[in-house]
Formats: structure tokens, sequence, C-alpha cells
């Protein structure tokens, strides 16, 4: 009963001891889980994982039973002096061999990771480093005894990327050129921050992630032995917004070059498709590709090729293209291709055209365009373009109407010298042009080139045709060789006086120098009216010019300068010579004026006008003149003239009494144009050849004495000649002195002529002599004296007789002695 009892006791100490060891066991195991495994055993695993090649620090390590070791802040490292860091890991699961680790002997087997996150330095050794970021990795290494691991079915995210990876690494052995020195130099990894960066800027979108398949193959530490295959996918995927759908990309990495196989996306516009191969450590690479995107966004987002602003594509860009490219210090990316473009509609500086396509070549951030066609309903543009820095270089040749070019200009007085343009109906425009401008600066066009226009019209003036060459500077524009055939078909004097259809002028050059403010002419001559002419450059001059209408065009030669805008206020220095042998119409006094042969000499100085040499013949007799008129518009002139015709000066001012002779004279006066009442002058006239009465000498027996010899002028005395001088003061002529005789009376005389209104007030003292005066002697003291009054219209004026008043003096002395024929001639 006792050893019953002693047994029964023993065997619950037993179990209460077993039931102690397992809970003290359990107790220290999670003591051991808490604060974590001795040093040593973290010391020992390190130098286990060290012989298989991967150099790690293990920041703690606990025992989970059935699962094995467990690893928190792990680090790899490339090097046995722990320098070159290659990844971190949060945490991570360790299978020993447990046989051998019976023995004592600890053997990894195999490492498990959930849910950890690697974070992989792309510099390693450099702790500042940026650092590749994968999430949520989970996978299994499995390890074998010659340095060698294998990656199954490893997962994670990268910047919103599922990644898939597959490989088989292997541990290159420790040299001692590896053990001091830089390492990352050895390490492929910072061959790929440029890549990091486009894995930062993605965006993504769809309702699966993009997925990335990589298999690899690579002695760790040897960059030439890394070999991969990858494949990757994405539904939606862009940069900055601009989205690729549809993408796909097989590419193999083998020995530092990557060599993509296959490239395809699409937008909305097109699709793309590309291969290539880049050297990673050289930083080189090839492509060629094919593409109907909206390439210039696409280029500019994702690689930094920015197109010119000026361009607007409506549709996509059809590209084909090959060349190479390579990552430049600062991780630039320069290339260098060529290839061929089309479009369809396009919008270059807001002027549309139906169709672009050229061929191209790129070097870095330089284009150059050829055999540019730019298609257009109502012409073309063809060229070559090189877009250099910040400077655009341009040859092109066009046939667009001339309004379309305003768009290539942000200056308004070009925009203004094109709205002076005025088309018609059938005009050409073709322009051949050499220059270069840069966008960002207003204003630096610069160039040469030749233009050509037919039946168009340029500051209401039109033109049958117009052909120079030019040259342009950012303060110059200048045009040489230039012909200019106008048109004179609808010009209204042309149609009354008829005469050639068109007028042609040729142009050495003319020069517009903008801060100057000044157009140069020289050596400008032709047949052709001169107004027209200058009012292609000069409106405000021109007007100064129309008053004299030529009824042909005259021989014209022209140079000089003219001023234009505040800057070339008074600096207008224009000479233009004419002749003609035709006649010209000027307005004088009322009246138009013909005047034939002129010829003479005009010079403009800033609102000035001077007429010399100007000689003509007017009414059948020679005139020379000279005209001025001030800036304040006021015009003086000098006449002389000989030997016009009466007839047709009482014709031309509307006299009804037209009478034969000749007058000559001079005339200098200033006026207003076209203000008569503003007339100021002097001058003298001398009338010759005519009858100006006929007085009958037998009184009433006079007419019955030529009607019996049958001579209307027998019993009759003519006066044939008259002489008088005159001042002209507000339109008002006075006539101070008037002469003239026949063979028995003298007259003298004084009044004055209403030049605007056209009438006469004038009185006439007659002195008889010979037979009439002793007809006269009845009437002593004052014989022979008689005073007649004219008044009324100039054309017809009513004469009446009046009693005898006392005349000047100097007419007194007149009436007492016959004039001196040297009396009446006029200056030369």
């Amino acid at each position: 009963m006792y050893r019953l009892h002693l047994k029964r006791n023993l065997r619950s100490l037993l179990f209460l001891l077993g039931l102690a060891a397992m809970l003290t066991a359990g107790g220290a195991l999670w003591w051991a889980n808490h604060i974590g495994m001795p040093t040593a055993w973290r010391a020992t695993l390190e130098r286990e994982l060290a012989k298989k090649g991967a150099h790690v620090r293990l920041g703690g390590l606990s025992w989970l039973p059935l699962r094995g070791l467990a690893a928190t802040d792990v680090v790899l490292f490339a090097d046995p002096e722990l320098r070159a860091e290659t990844a971190r890991l949060g945490r991570m699961l360790i299978d020993l061999d447990k046989t051998k680790l019976a023995r004592g002997i600890i053997r990894v087997t195999r490492i498990e990771m959930k849910q950890a996150d690697l974070l992989l330095p792309l510099e390693p050794g450099n702790p500042q480093s940026r650092k590749l970021q994968v999430d949520d990795v989970e996978g299994t290494l499995l390890v074998s005894g010659s340095r060698q691991f294998e990656i199954r079915r490893a997962r994670g995210r990268v910047h919103g990327i599922e990644v898939n990876f597959d490989a088989r690494l292997r541990m290159a052995p420790a040299s001692p050129a590896s053990s001091s020195g830089p390492i990352a130099s050895a390490n492929p990894g910072y061959t790929f921050d440029s890549w990091l960066d486009l894995l930062e800027s993605l965006e993504t979108a769809g309702e699966s992630p993009p997925q990335l398949t990589l298999q690899l193959e690579w002695e760790i530490g040897n960059p030439r032995a890394l070999r991969s295959a990858i494949r990757f996918t994405a539904a939606s995927i862009g940069r900055s917004g601009v989205m690729l759908d549809d993408v796909a990309i097989d590419a193999v990495f083998e020995e530092g070059r990557l060599t993509l196989h296959s490239l395809r996306a699409r937008d909305k516009r097109g699709q793309f498709q590309a291969t290539a191969d880049y050297d990673t450590t050289g930083g080189d690479g090839r492509f060629e590709l094919t593409s109907t995107l909206d390439a210039p966004t696409v280029l500019g987002v994702w690689f930094g090729l920015s197109m010119p602003r000026q361009l607007e594509f409506a549709d996509g860009l059809k590209i084909k293209a090959q060349g190479g490219f390579e990552r430049k210090p600062g991780n630039s990316l320069q290339v260098h291709a060529t290839g061929e473009a089309a479009s369809g509609p396009i919008l270059m500086r807001g002027i549309r055209f139906d169709r672009a396509e050229s061929r191209f070549s790129i070097r870095g951030k330089d284009w150059f365009l050829r055999d540019a066609v730019l298609t257009h309903p109502q012409g073309t543009v063809k060229g070559k373009a090189m877009l250099q820095g910040p400077q655009v270089r341009i040859a092109a040749e066009s046939d667009l109407p001339v309004d379309h070019y305003k768009a290539l200009f942000t200056s308004e007085a070009m925009h203004r010298l094109v709205d002076d343009f005025d088309p018609r109906k059938g005009a050409t425009f073709h322009l051949n042009v050499d220059g270069a401008f840069e966008p960002k600066v207003a204003g630096s066009w610069s160039g040469t080139g030749t233009a050509r226009m037919t039946d168009t019209g340029f500051r209401s003036v039109p033109l049958l045709s117009a052909e120079c060459a030019f040259g342009t500077t950012r303060d110059e524009l200048r045009f040489s060789n230039g012909k200019v055939v106008f048109d004179y078909r609808e010009d209204p004097l042309r149609q009354v006086s008829g005469g050639p259809t068109e007028g042609t002028a040729t142009v050495q050059s003319v020069s517009y120098r903008r801060p100057a403010g000044t157009v140069e002419l020289r050596e400008i001559g032709g047949s052709f009216q001169p107004a027209p002419l200058v009012r292609l450059f000069s409106t405000k001059v021109a007007e100064s010019l129309e008053p004299y209408r030529f009824q042909r065009p005259p021989t014209i030669r022209a140079s000089g300068l003219m001023g234009v805008g505040t800057a070339g206020k008074g600096k207008t220095d224009l000479e233009v010579g004419f002749r003609s042998d035709a006649p010209a119409t000027y307005r004088f006094l009322g009246a138009d004026l013909e005047l034939e042969a002129p010829a003479g000499t005009v010079r403009m100085r800033d609102g000035r006008l001077d007429i010399d040499d100007l000689r003509f013949s007017a009414m059948g007799g020679p005139v020379d003149a000279r005209f001025r008129r001030d800036p304040s518009g006021m015009l003086a002139g000098e006449l002389s003239w000989s030997k016009l015709s009466q007839a047709r000066l009482q014709e031309t001012w509307g006299m009804s009494e037209q009478r034969g002779g000749e007058l000559s004279g001079r005339l200098n006066f200033t006026m207003m144009p076209g203000q008569i009442a503003t007339m100021n002058g002097k001058g003298n006239l001398l009338l010759e050849k005519t009858e100006l009465f006929s007085v009958p000498v037998f009184g009433p027996l006079s007419p019955l004495i030529s009607a019996v010899v049958s001579d209307r002028r027998a019993g009759f005395e003519r006066a044939k000649t008259a002489w008088c001088s005159h001042t002209i003061r507000k339109g008002v002529m006075t006539i101070d002195e008037f002469h003239t005789e026949t063979a028995s009376l003298f007259f003298t005389g004084d009044g004055t002529v209403d030049l605007g209104a056209r009438t006469i007030d004038m009185t006439l003292r007659m002195n008889a002599r010979g037979l009439l005066g002793l007809l006269t002697l009845p009437i002593r003291p004052l014989y022979g004296l008689f005073q007649f009054r004219g008044t009324g219209p100039l054309g017809k004026p009513t004469w009446e007789n009046m009693m005898f008043t006392t005349p000047p003096d100097s007419q007194m002395q007149q009436l007492n002695q016959p004039p001196k024929a040297s009396k009446v001639i006029p200056e030369s």
C-alpha cells in the first residue's frame, strides 16, 4: 500500500517537473524571442550566410516553432567589410538544415519573405544615395551549398507596378580588388538612376495595375554577367497626364545591354511600334520606330524633346525614324536620328495647312527639316529649316497669298505693311526667302530673298506686277533691283485722255530704316505717274504730287529720303525729275489748264514742296514757272509766259466774247491751294495782235463808208496792243496802269478784277488826236479827253460813257504822249 502510494506520488512529481520544464522552456523561448536571440547566434548566422556569399547584418533574430528563424532589420552588402549596401529587408524567415543543426552546424537552406519591404540603394556604399523601394515583397529564396541562390515566385510592387520575379543568382568570389577602393563602380545599379526617375513619374489607370515579369540570371558583383528577360504590360500608363494605352514591352538584358525586341503602345490618335538596344554601361543605344501617336506631346512629356510651339497638329503625326541616343552627364538624353514625317491638317503660326510632310534629322536639341512641303488650298510652301539653339533658320519657296505672311511677324508695323496689300481676283504671289529668327525675341527676323506678285494693289495703288530682291534685319528692310508695273486701266484721267494702260518703274534700291524713320530711294526711273509710286512708301508725300495729272506717264527719275513716323519727322528730302511729250493737267484759278510737254524738278523737304525749272507750253505759248509750298500749305509761284492765245484763255475761263491776240506777261503770287480769296501777288500783261475795240473815225459816217468800200475796217481805228501792271490782294486784282492806242487815240485806265467772282470794275480814259482831235475842239479846254467805265462779268462787261475826271499824274502824262514800245515788253 505504501509502495503504491509512493509510486503515485512519484509520477505526479515527474509530471509536475515536466510541466514546469515545458513552461520554463516556453517562457525562455518567449523571453528569447522577445529580447532577441543572443548576439552570438546572430553572428554565427551572419558568418554562415557570408560563406554563401551573402554578406548581411541582422538587426534581430528570433525562433518561430515549426517555421524557423525570423530575422528583422536585415541589411545586405556586396562586400565582406559591409561597406557597399545593396538592399534592406524589414523581415524574413530563415530555414536551417535540422540534421546539421543537431550537430551544432548552422546551414541556411531557405529564406522566405512575406509582406516584406525592400529598399535597394542605387549607389551601394553611399547611405545618401537614392533607393528603389519594393513594397509587399513575397517569395522564396533557396540556398544551395555552392554559393548559389534561387528566387521562386517572388512578387512585389514598385511605384504601382506589380513585379513578378524569378531568378538564379550566384555570388562572385571576393577578390582583393573588391575589398578596397570604391565599390559603386562595380555595381550596375548606379546606371539605372534615370530609370528610377521614370518609375517615380509614372501614372497608372485602369482596373488592373501594370505587370512587369522578370526572369533573371546573375553573378552578383559582376555587371556583365547579368542576364534577364523582361515582359511589361499596362492597360494605361503615362506621365504628366499624357497616357498611353495597351502598352506591351518585350526585352532582354544581357551583358550590360538592354535589347528591346518590341515596344507597342497607342493613344487616341494612333499607334506606336519600336525596337531598340541600350548599353547601360556606355549609356548609348539605337532605335527604330514608326508612330502615328500625338508625337509632339509624347516626345515633350516622356523624353523632353520639345517641338516648336508654333506647330499644332489636328490629327496624328506619322513618323518613321531610326537613330541613336546617348545619356549625358546629369542624365540628359541626347538623341540623333533621321527619318520622315507626314501629317494631315496642321496649324503653323496661325496658318492652317491641309497636309505637311518632310524628311528630318535630329542632333540633340537641334532639328533639321529638308524636302518639306506644306500644302494649302491656295498654294504650297517648299523648303528646309533648322532649329538650332534659340535660333530658327529657314530657306523656303512659297506661292501663298500675301495676307498669309502676316502670321510670321509679331511687329505691328509688319502687320500694317501686310494689310496694305489688296490682292485682286487672279492675283499671284511668289516668295523665295532665306533667313533666321529667334522665336522668343520679338523683331529678331533677318534674311534675304526675292518676291514677285501680279494683279494686286498696295495702299490703293493698282499694280499689274512687282518684283524685287530684298533683305531685312531687325532695323532695316531693303528692296533692290526692283521693277513695278502700274495698272492704269481704271484711271479716270486715262479713260478721258487715252494713253497707255500701264507704266513701268525700275528701282535700284529702297531702304526702310526703322530707328531713323526714313525710306531712302536710289535711282528710281521709268515711264510712270509719279504720285502712285510715291504713295507706295508715303501717302502724305504722294498727296503733294497728285494735283499734277499727266495724261500719259512721264519719264521720271527720283532719289532721296522720305521721313516716316515720329522718328522721321523733318528728314524728308526727295527729288523727282520729270519730262513728258504728252500734256499734263493742272487746276489753276478754278480752271483746268492743259500743260503741253511739261518738264521740271520737284523737291520735297518735310512738308515743303519746291518745283523748279518747270517748263511747258500752254494755250499756244511757252511758260516758265517755279512753285513753292511751305509746311503750312501756302503756295507761292513765279510764272512768265509769251504769246499765249487770248482766245484759248477766254475759252478756258468761260468768257463769252472771244477775240484773237497773243498774251505775254509775268506773275508772282502766294495763295492757299484752291482758295482764290487768299491770293496775293503782282505782275504785268502785254496783249498783242488783237482787236480790243474799234473807234469810228468819221463818227456816224464810219459804218456807211465801210459799207461803200466793202471793208468793215474802213472808217474805224482799232486798238491792237495793250499793256498793264497789276497787284493782287485777297483774290482781287488791282490794275494800276493800263495803256493802249490807235493812230488817233490813246487810252489809259485803272480798276479791279475779282478773280473769284470773275467780275470787273474798270475806268478807261481816252485822248483823241488828229482828225478826231479836230472834232473835239468845241469842248475846250478838255477837248479830245473822254472817260468810260466797264462793270459786270469779266467775260461780258457793260461799258458806259462818264463825265471826265482828273486822272492820276502818271496817266495824265501818258495821255499827253504816246507810249513807247519798250514799255509793253515784259521781262523774259
